[in-house]
């Protein structure tokens, strides 16, 4: 039996694992967002055994490596161990977007040493392909994995199509092979228009007659054997059917047995949830009452802060004030300081006879006049002739002007120091009125620290924290109040708000008769427990579900052995008819071995009896495929009450595998598309884990232990929903050990036994 062990997928597609994710045995829930990665776990592990993927679809046969490498990644890696009964294996492979893939296929030992088995991309598939019985790719898909949105692609397939895939199923490839043999041999006998046919070339070789007599005999002591084969083959018909019966009335009575312990069991399930939850819904009723009256009392605690907030805020404002004192004494202070400097520097710049100097101005207009007046006289004695006289009056204008320039330079001198008399004059009545104010603003902060520190101290709530905190000065003190007071604030306000939380909460809770509701619905549920009756079993056979397992394959097995038994013998038949038609083809070979002139005629029948295998191989292989339907429809006897809660029971399907359900209210078959698009998928999925069941590789002596579902509840309701569940749960789990689902709908994690959460390729929770 095949499992899956773990995995480990790194730029594969989606997925980036930091470690190998397990797998165990159970029901396992792959979920996440879109793009999340869910279904690239599943190509992962198919790309591990076969080399290819379901998405996208391989072209010519092959996985092309762009399509399933990352975004911006030059490689991905690929790891799977898995196991086949006792023997543990590995497969590793690395995919390159340039370059050959590489790949080694490892058995893992009993110590966890590795024994190399196969090297290489195609010898690693050929040898997994071996390993696992011969199971293909096609035949392990098509048997493990169910995806919704794939679910109506065998019923919509060409016919021929079909065919083929079913011929896959049931390792018919060998009828494909043999029909086309035996349209090339028919090619050979007839001939085309390019080359002629053996009819003209290899006519009546003798050697070639003698054969076709051995033969004869041969294929008539083969008839006889076939013959009595079949009369056989009708004798354990006949019994078998007579077995199969009566096992399935049994089989049918421990249906209806356990299908009442599950009434029984669900009711308990059901009563049990209910009282819990009551149980619960009471517990936080009383918890949140206590905490209401905790946070009223602690509330008390803060009766007083507003008060004492409307105070505080007025002696933050007068404490304000101080500051605002602070500062201006500091500007008054240093405004003294700098005109005290500023007098003294101008003291030091005047002498001690500055004063009365700055009095006496020295007289200028009458040398002025008189320089101006001489030079005036010499300039007309220069004109009437008087050079000396002229000359002598510029010199005295000279010495005038000379007297004249002196005194301005005097009246200079004084002019400057008269306007540092005045500066020195208006900095000392600045520097005296500043300072008088310094005197006053010291007193003012005196008076209003005085008043400040008496104000705090007798402060409620905050006095004995001021006091304490005075011996670090005012501002430390005024601070730590203030810090407590909004701390008492938020503290306050984060009560109130809890306290309004609880009184929602508690708000928002069922009342109490909607409670005692509750304990009359487990009631009345306790009194469908109690009118539960099992149905009679047989004498001496004791339920379990073992027994019902075990009655379900025999009765499986005899409804197998049945249909191999008619396949068998009509497989007989058709080679009886086929048999004679060749006997009473080749009876004359004698004559022929004799008459060279018949050989054209005896090839000619030659050419008629492989037309007539054709035909008759084309039949065998479509009896060996309808046989297929039988078992479809036995499983789907079983799946589809169980996804449609009960109300659909049994189905069938037409030659061309189109599907009919019985519909109680309209009491006929009925085609799938009359019913709902909801109903109509959960009949698909019900055919298709049909098909998955029915088409089980275990012919090959290897069975999956493992079944993807993906998305198979997309389309149901919250009953049906649950229906699928419990038939995965139940039934399901009896034929695969190992179920994965892949979906995106919520609630199922306490369904399932374990749980895989992906986000951007990664797992980021595994329970």
């Amino acid at each position: 039996m095949v499992k899956l062990l773990s995995l480990y997928a790194y730029n594969f597609k989606k997925l980036k694992f930091d470690e190998p994710l397990r797998f165990s045995d159970g029901v396992m829930l792959i979920s996440g967002l879109n793009e999340a990665g869910k279904s690239s776990i599943l190509d992962a592990i198919l790309y591990a055994l076969y080399a290819r993927v379901i998405r996208p679809p391989p072209e010519k046969g092959k996985t092309r490596n762009e399509d399933i490498i990352a975004y911006g990644a030059s490689k991905a890696h690929v790891v799977l161990e898995f196991a086949v009964g006792d023997k543990r294996y590995r497969v590793r492979r690395e995919i390159s977007r340039k370059g050959k893939p590489h790949a080694n296929l490892d058995e893992i030992l009993a110590d966890n040493s590795l024994k190399p088995l196969a090297v290489g991309q195609e010898k690693v598939t050929e040898q997994v392909e071996a390993i696992l019985g011969g199971i293909t790719f096609n035949e392990l898909v098509s048997s493990t994995v169910v995806a919704q949105k794939e679910l109506n692609k065998l019923i919509e397939l060409r016919q021929e199509d079909r065919k083929k895939i079913i011929n896959v199923f049931l390792n018919l490839e060998s009828f494909n092979i043999v029909l086309e043999n035996l349209e090339e041999q028919k090619r050979e006998l007839e001939g085309t228009k390019e080359r002629p046919g053996s009819l003209r070339v290899e006519k009546e070789k003798l050697e070639s007659l003698r054969k076709e007599l051995e033969e004869y005999v041969k294929k008539k002591k083969e008839r006889e054997d076939l013959v009595e084969e079949r009369m056989k083959l009708l004798k354990n018909i006949e019994k078998t059917e007579a077995e199969y019966a009566e096992a399935e009335k049994l089989y049918k009575t421990l249906q209806d047995y356990d299908e009442f312990l599950n009434r029984r069991q669900k009711l308990e399930l059901e009563i049990e949830t209910k009282r819990k939850h009551l149980e619960t819904l009471r517990k936080t009723r009383e918890t949140l009452l206590q905490n209401i009256e905790h946070m009223e009392n602690d509330l008390q605690r803060y009766r007083d802060l507003p008060l004492v907030e409307k105070e505080l805020e007025s002696l933050s404002k007068e404490y304000q004030q101080l500051r605002n004192l602070d500062y201006q004494i500091d500007e008054v202070r240093e405004a003294e300081t700098r005109l005290g400097l500023q007098v003294r520097s101008l003291e030091q710049q005047l002498p001690p006879s500055a004063k009365a100097t700055a009095l006496r101005r020295p007289s200028i207009r009458p040398f002025a006049s008189g320089a101006a007046a001489s030079i005036i006289i010499a300039f007309v004695l220069l004109f009437l002739g008087g050079v000396l006289p002229a000359l002598l009056l510029v010199a005295a204008g000279v010495v005038f002007l000379i007297i004249v320039f002196q005194r301005v330079s005097r009246l200079s001198r004084m002019m400057v120091l008269q306007e540092t008399l005045a500066r020195l004059e208006q900095a000392r009545e600045m520097h005296a009125t500043a300072r008088a104010t310094l005197g006053n603003l010291v007193q003012n902060h005196s008076v209003k620290t005085s008043y400040l520190k008496n104000a705090f101290s007798s402060l409620p709530r905050y006095g004995e924290l001021f006091r304490q905190k005075l011996g670090e000065g005012l501002p430390k003190a005024v601070e730590a109040v203030l810090q407590q007071a909004v701390k008492d604030r938020q503290e306050l306000n984060n009560l109130k708000s809890r306290l309004d939380a609880y009184r929602e909460q508690l708000k928002n809770l069922p009342a109490e008769h909607e409670l005692n509701q509750v304990e009359d619905e487990i009631h009345s549920l306790r009194e469908q427990l109690e009118g539960i009756r099992l149905p009679t079993l047989p004498p001496g056979l004791e339920f379990s579900r073992d027994v019902l397992e075990e009655t379900r394959r025999r009765v499986q097995q005899l409804a197998e052995n049945i249909q191999a038994y008619r396949t068998r013998a009509e497989l007989l038949s058709q080679q009886v008819l086929e048999l004679d038609e060749w006997l009473r083809a080749h009876g004359d070979v004698e004559q022929r071995y004799s008459e060279q002139m018949n050989v054209v005629a005896n090839l000619e029948r030659e050419l008629a009896v492989v037309r007539k295998a054709v035909e008759a191989v084309q039949a065998t292989a479509e009896a060996l495929r309808n046989r297929v339907k039988p078992l479809v429809a036995a499983h789907m006897g079983i799946i589809l009450p169980a996804l449609t809660n009960n109300r659909y029971k049994a189905a069938i399907l037409d030659d061309d595998y189109r599907l009919q359900v019985w519909d109680p209210d309209a009491g006929q078959y009925r085609v799938k598309e009359v019913f709902s698009g909801g109903t109509e998928d959960q009949m698909l999925l019900a055919m298709r884990l049909a098909f998955a069941l029915a088409l089980l590789p275990e012919a090959k002596g290897q069975k999956p232990e493992f079944v993807f579902l993906d998305e198979p509840l997309g389309s149901s309701d919250e009953v049906r929903r649950s229906g699928i569940i419990v038939y995965i749960a139940l039934d399901l789990t009896k034929k695969f050990s190992q179920i994965f689902i892949i979906s995106h709908v919520g609630g199922l994690e306490e369904h399932v036994n374990h749980i895989i959460r992906l986000h951007e390729g990664k797992v980021v929770e595994t329970v």
